[in-house]
């Protein structure tokens, strides 16, 4: 059977934690963070499917369903799930589907949409852009990084980390897949605690999660690359409070 690829941090016999990154990103991506992280906890970061090391798989992996039971067999012990944009949302599916979450935390993450007239719009724009992907995967990079929410990242830097590791045909399986057009809100559903995180730079996700979420100020949207300290700690604290509904 087909397995994501891992990074792993920490000691095997501390507490877990399991994070996953944003569309475009790797495992990697969560090194700053983990590195905060990895004397008291072991930290496992997957690449997502069509990410990184985990191309190729089967096509159940590029569904939010599939995508999540992929996710959960990564560990049979209980661990506290967080995720950042796309991988925030995947983080929610996780934790609808397993009872080993202990808590859930949501960074810059959309959590549905609830009419499916602006569902359909969503993933109607989401495979146009799969298709500009396809295409020209350096110009669409540089669209996709000139995008206000992402202004206090290290562009060049991105774009060139982004273009080595990304395969545009594996990239596009999952946008189309992975479409917040696929979702529906469900966050009332959980029966465990969970922290939502935004950066006040970034309105629109500040406006989505609304006045329950916690904002770190003078951060876009990418908040694991922005503010890697502010992330631990809130991480740090979301395992505290596992066994508390802090919503």
């Amino acid at each position: 059977m087909a397995a994501l690829t891992i990074h792993s941090w920490g000691p095997s016999d501390a507490p877990l934690l399991v994070l996953l990154h944003g569309f475009m990103g790797t495992g990697a991506d969560w090194a700053p963070v983990a590195h905060r992280l990895d004397q008291d906890f072991q930290v496992l970061a997957p690449d997502l499917p069509g990410h990184g090391g985990s191309v190729g798989g089967p096509d159940s992996w590029y569904t939010l369903e599939g995508a999540a039971v992929a996710i959960a067999r990564i560990s049979a012990r209980s661990f506290v799930l967080a995720g950042y944009s796309m991988g925030g949302r995947l983080a929610l599916e996780v934790a609808l589907r397993s009872d080993r979450v202990q808590a859930l935390g949501l960074f810059s993450a959309h959590t549905g949409i609830a009419r499916e007239a602006d569902r359909q719009n969503r993933r109607r724009a989401d495979e146009e852009r799969a298709a500009s992907l396809r295409e020209d995967f350096d110009g669409f990079l540089h669209r996709w990084f000139d995008q206000p929410m992402f202004s206090g990242l290290p562009k060049a830097a991105f774009v060139r980390r982004r273009l080595a590791h990304g395969r545009p045909a594996e990239l596009a399986r999952a946008l189309v897949g992975f479409s917040t057009g696929r979702q529906t809100p469900r966050l009332d559903e959980l029966k465990v605690p969970v922290r939502e995180v935004v950066g006040g730079a970034d309105p629109k996700y500040v406006e989505l999660a609304g006045p329950r979420a916690r904002v770190i100020p003078d951060a876009g949207h990418n908040l694991p690359a922005e503010q890697p300290r502010a992330v631990a700690a809130a991480l740090r604290e979301l395992h505290r409070n596992r066994h508390k509904a802090i919503r």
